[in-house]
């Protein structure tokens, strides 16, 4: 995600400045498209694997997100992201790692 986001109160107000313009982000993704791979899937319990793809497919069906894509049908230089799920007070949460696109 690129550009402003509404705000919506829950949080205290904070301006944080990027760190990379989008030009640079596409940049970055192309570079670090090889890295994405299946071999570095750190595979994690089956639950919380389905809990993630099924929040996943629910945000695709309210139009949050787009998807699901083969990798091979995506732009190369669009950035990609892990995304893995964290138990948290009986709930798993969804996390989208974009660590080291900067």
């Amino acid at each position: 995600m690129t550009g402003q986001i509404e705000t919506i109160g829950i949080w205290p107000a904070k301006f944080t400045p990027r760190t990379m313009t989008d030009g640079g982000l596409l940049r970055q993704a192309k570079l670090q498209r090889g890295a994405l791979t299946y071999g570095q899937v750190v595979f994690c319990d089956g639950a919380v694997a389905r809990s993630v793809r099924e929040q996943t497919l629910q945000e695709v069906d309210k139009g949050e997100a787009d998807g699901l894509f083969d990798v091979s049908d995506i732009l190369d230089h669009y950035p990609l992201s892990r995304r893995f799920g964290v138990e948290q007070n009986d709930k798993i949460r969804c996390v989208d790692d974009f660590l080291g696109l900067e």
